[in-house]
């Protein structure tokens, strides 16, 4: 699930792409090595839907926010003192980046350990009934609590939660 980002000019072209997990970059001359003929290609029967499926559109949603929260927690772990995730929103008009902050989904309780909740919206989804949050021992292991839960959002595991808690949201801008 990447995204083109741009490309830069050193002793070669450079293209970078940017997803939910990170940034990769790839010089054009690897690409081309890379290529193969189009006799190598697969073809399908398949034509681009006509339509964005609502399952797609929110997992794809709740998969972003987790990767917001997997970057603010590695800035925990790696010292910064507020947890925000830098986001690119958009771009102003100086080509910068305008930072878009989030709060973080997890808290630490008296006893030292860390609690999560996970969100979709303004919901807290209950991933396990009657239970909101996951018990964590550490900021680690909070991440590695939103990588499993992002695993299983791609897998579709959580395609069902998902669509119940759009639907509940969406009643309330109705009313």
């Amino acid at each position: 699930m990447f995204r083109f980002c741009g490309f830069s000019e050193h002793e070669h072209t450079v293209l970078t792409f940017g997803g939910l997990l990170g940034t990769v970059s790839m010089p054009i001359y690897q690409l081309e090595e890379d290529m193969a003929s189009i006799s190598d290609l697969k073809f399908s029967t398949q034509a681009k839907p006509l339509y964005k499926d609502p399952v797609m559109i929110r997992r794809t949603k709740f998969m972003e926010k987790i990767d917001e929260q997997i970057v603010m927690v590695t800035r925990s772990i790696e010292g910064h003192q507020a947890p925000t995730a830098v986001v690119v929103e958009k771009q102003d008009l100086g080509g910068g980046v305008v930072p878009k902050q989030g709060s973080a989904w997890w808290w630490k309780e008296k006893s030292g350990r860390y609690l999560l909740a996970f969100k979709y919206g303004s919901k807290t989804l209950e991933l396990s009934k009657g239970k909101p949050s996951v018990q964590c021992e550490s900021l680690q292991e909070v991440k590695k609590v939103l990588e499993t839960v992002f695993a299983a959002a791609d897998k579709g595991e959580l395609d069902s939660l998902l669509m119940s808690a759009g639907t509940e949201l969406r009643k309330r801008f109705k009313s």
